[in-house]
């Protein structure tokens, strides 16, 4: 850690040093802290409240996994953090750190916000985050919990809201989140609720998590297209469920569910269990095939796949 210069007061008594009141510039801020370190336990602690740029507390955190955080992380301009700071010498395993951060002007992982609070706290290779609220524009997320798991390669949330686009949210939390539920589109922003556990390596086996989700906007999926969608969707292992489908469907209305499993090569295998009523026929063929044959008529009735295979 490195500073243009720094001042304050320093004690040094029974081999513990104190610097109770000082304060360090950087070209991008400054830092007022005050630390504590003991010389026959090697323990040490700072207490922060800093405008520099906290990037520069990467090299404390052991974890390879962990410090990708960091590498998905850019501030625009330096954020506010306060908190505390403890590790050991020659034991990073037991760094902690417990900030809140207040920012603006924020991009991870390629998705910028207007602005970002939260509380932060790191140890033993377990990243959480607590009462967060972010806001681009009119869009906004709020997160009463969110952990990183480092070593068992897992997310989880609590009372995740969000009013942002999905593809914005599943981008973030990665690659097969975002594969996976890239085929449901929404057109305008819906309010999403999301709680549960998923992993980040690839293997869905581990996968919990389940996303409830209402827009008054359109809905996209597959060929087909519905209006006033209220649905919920579960990632439970290679299993996915859409489940109490309640939407407006081409001036009738559809409510159902459908279960798809992904399978090896490929070879995904999909169920569906709707009920159609008052459906105008000839919008929902012109939909389903690109024949010009003029249909007409209202569709009611169920509509049921027991054992499909897609790829």
């Amino acid at each position: 850690l490195s500073g243009a210069s720094a001042e304050g007061r320093c004690t040094y008594t029974n081999r513990v040093w104190r610097l109770p009141s000082m304060t360090a510039v950087r070209p991008e801020g400054r830092v007022a802290f005050e630390y504590e370190g003991h010389e026959v336990t090697q323990d040490y602690r700072f207490r922060i409240d800093s405008g520099i740029d906290p990037m520069i507390v990467k090299p404390l955190i052991p974890e390879p996994k962990a410090q990708r955080v960091f590498d998905d992380l850019n501030f625009g301009q330096p954020p506010r953090v306060t908190g505390e700071i403890r590790w050991r010498w020659f034991s990073p395993e037991l760094t902690t750190v417990q900030v809140a951060v207040a920012a603006t002007n924020v991009t991870y992982r390629g998705e910028h916000v207007d602005s970002a609070q939260a509380r932060l706290g790191y140890g033993g290779g377990f990243l959480s985050v607590g009462d967060a609220r972010v806001r681009d524009g009119s869009q906004w997320v709020t997160v009463d919990g969110f952990a990183y798991d480092a070593a068992a390669g897992l997310i989880s949330f609590t009372n995740a809201v969000s009013t942002f686009a999905p593809w914005r949210v599943t981008r973030s939390i990665g690659p097969l989140v975002h594969k996976t539920m890239s085929p449901y589109e929404f057109v305008e922003p819906p309010l999403v609720h999301v709680n549960g556990v998923i992993g980040v390596r690839g293997d869905p086996s581990r996968n919990d998590i389940r996303f409830d989700a209402e827009s008054a906007g359109t809905f996209r999926w597959w060929k087909l297209q519905a209006k006033g969608v209220r649905a919920s969707v579960l990632s439970i292992g290679s299993r996915l469920y859409v489940t109490n489908i309640d939407a407006g469907f081409h001036s009738g209305r559809l409510r159902g569910g459908l279960e798809f499993e992904r399978g090896r090569n490929e070879d995904n295998r999909l169920k569906i269990n709707t009920e159609l009523q008052d459906v105008e026929l000839g919008a929902l063929v012109a939909d389903l095939s690109e024949r010009t044959n003029r249909l007409e008529g209202r569709l009611s009735g169920t509509f049921r796949v027991d054992d499909g295979l897609t790829s």
